[in-house]
């Protein structure tokens, strides 16, 4: 009955949203229309002449771009008078915790129409998927497993804050909270140990057909589950599901994981690029479809469409421009709407929405791979860059390469990062892999290289001349692991960094090359 019935609705919701995605313009423009309309009595709206904006060209007129430390003062008289008059009319309902790549607890103000629009958001990516073959509502027969973090974690002013993973649970609808698991009882558990040992006991027991998230949080927990848990977990489970856990154990000690869940279908990846660790978690659930989405505590900005490359972006929740990636240093860079966006040129996205961010700088940047609709890739944050020897890596590059590298190799990878050591002579890149493969890691440096070598013409000619030497290639056993549960649950380990030391042990790894 519920497949019946979701299906029904998802080929309801899977029309709208393409209709909504053939019009971009119209849809952004008119919410761009409603948020000036109904702001314009803040202190934003006044300084800024909300009342008098007719067009989207007055509105980039008026409203300078900003950043966060631009909008910092803003947010501190949201925090003294959260009912409503500063940024937007609406009271501030929830404050979602971000460290972003910062590190540094920041506290976002959410409106319940932005609740409202991420749960649209998300609506329309499962609703796409389950229109997209009749099989695929099966998801909704056994269990989701919503890796997420606390969503009361203190108060500020009487709003409650929390993380955004877990206050969609909080708030999911009677219907959803059925398929979905764990409750608060585990998502609010503080000590990262003790809550993947909590989630795996559950899981262990159950259908799981998805797997949504925290997505160094989800590839950490499967990471232990598949490595660490399986003797474990049959030891203490009772008597049925020991006896399964059992059965799923290879030879190695490791954990089956398609033998213990056979109906797990989609995992849904958000926060990190998922290709470098495809082969990985293809390994593990053969038949698994992997969705990208693109949002932030911010917003949701869109997500992949099943068996479509490309995350698409939605023009009805956000109104959002574009710097071209050649300007994002000027001065004052001029933008244009995202409906004038070109195929294969690159971006930095720039959002208004209700929760009160006006032009706001989210400092990521996209690559559009289509315009019909509008579809990106290639997702990344601005500054990711460094340059040992004229050779300006980015983490595009870096992650592009990896994921080039371990289908050629057939080498799966769990985890990685890249660290550039400088202290060197010459100097090098180190790039540190957890992997379960046992395939050859000097057929995964090559690898890697020569698909730098394609992306990056400057790093190729710098290794030919020896300015930068020989990509060294290291198998640790942990890093997202480590870094998640030892900090807090939305820390990232960075895909490239210069200094190994924000990220324990890697230090000792390195003073081992």
């Amino acid at each position: 009955m519920m497949e019946r019935i979701v299906r029904i609705v998802a080929s309801f919701k899977a029309r709208r949203i393409d209709r909504i995605l053939s019009r971009p313009a119209e849809h952004s423009e008119h919410l761009l229309r409603e948020l000036l309309r109904q702001n314009a009595g803040t202190v934003f709206g006044r300084k800024h002449g909300f009342a008098s904006i007719r067009t989207p060209e007055q509105y980039s007129e008026r409203v300078p771009l900003r950043t966060y430390d631009d909008m910092e003062p803003y947010l501190r008289a949201v925090y003294q008078r959260p009912a409503g008059g500063i940024l937007t009319n609406d009271p501030v309902y929830w404050y979602y915790i971000s460290s972003g790549t910062s590190g540094h607890e920041k506290n976002l103000p959410v409106t319940r129409r932005g609740m409202a629009q991420v749960a649209e958001g998300g609506s329309a990516m499962y609703m796409k998927y389950v229109d997209a073959r009749p099989e695929h509502a099966r998801i909704f027969s056994g269990k989701m497993v919503m890796l997420g973090a606390s969503a009361i974690r203190g108060y500020i002013n009487g709003v409650p804050k929390g993380y955004a993973s877990g206050v969609g649970v909080l708030h999911l609808n009677r219907i959803l909270r059925r398929c979905i698991v764990p409750g608060m009882d585990i998502l609010n558990i503080e000590d990262m140990h003790e809550k993947m040992w909590a989630l795996a006991r559950l899981t262990a027991c159950l259908d799981v057909t998805a797997f949504m998230g925290i997505s160094p949080l989800v590839l950490a927990f499967l990471k232990k589950m598949q490595q660490d848990f399986a003797l474990k977990l049959a030891k203490v489970l009772p008597a049925p599901h020991a006896e399964r856990i059992r059965r799923a154990i290879l030879g190695d000690g490791t954990l089956d994981l398609h033998q213990l869940w056979p109906g797990m279908q989609l995992l849904v990846a958000s926060g990190v690029d998922p290709d470098p660790y495809r082969k990985w978690l293809e390994s593990m659930f053969p038949e698994m479809f992997l969705l990208e989405v693109y949002a932030s505590s911010e917003g949701f900005y869109g997500s992949q469409f099943y068996d479509e490359p490309g995350v698409k972006i939605f023009p009805h929740l956000n109104w959002i421009e574009l710097i071209p990636v050649e300007h994002i240093d000027d001065p004052e860079p001029e933008t244009i709407p995202l409906s004038d966006a070109k195929k294969n040129f690159r971006y930095e996205v720039v959002v208004t929405n209700v929760n009160g961010w006006y032009r706001y700088r989210l400092g990521d940047l996209v690559t559009v791979v289509d315009t019909d609709p509008i579809t990106v890739d290639d997702i990344s944050r601005r500054g990711l860059v460094v340059n040992l020897s004229g050779e300006k890596l980015s983490d595009m590059h870096v992650r592009q390469a990896l994921t080039e590298a371990t289908m050629k190799t057939n080498i799966s990878v769990a985890d990685y990062t890249v660290v550039a050591v400088k202290d060197r002579d010459p100097p090098f890149y180190a790039l540190l892999v957890v992997t379960p493969s046992e395939g050859d890691l000097g057929e995964l440096q090559a690898a890697f290289e020569e698909a730098l070598y394609r992306s990056n013409n400057e790093f190729r000619v710098v290794r030919e001349m020896g300015a930068v030497g020989p990509t060294r290639v290291l198998r640790v056993p942990a890093l997202t692991e480590t870094k998640v549960e030892d900090t807090h649950p939305q820390a990232k380990v960075q895909p490239l960094t210069l200094d190994p030391s924000e990220i324990r042990g890697l230090q000792e790894y390195l003073e081992g090359l």
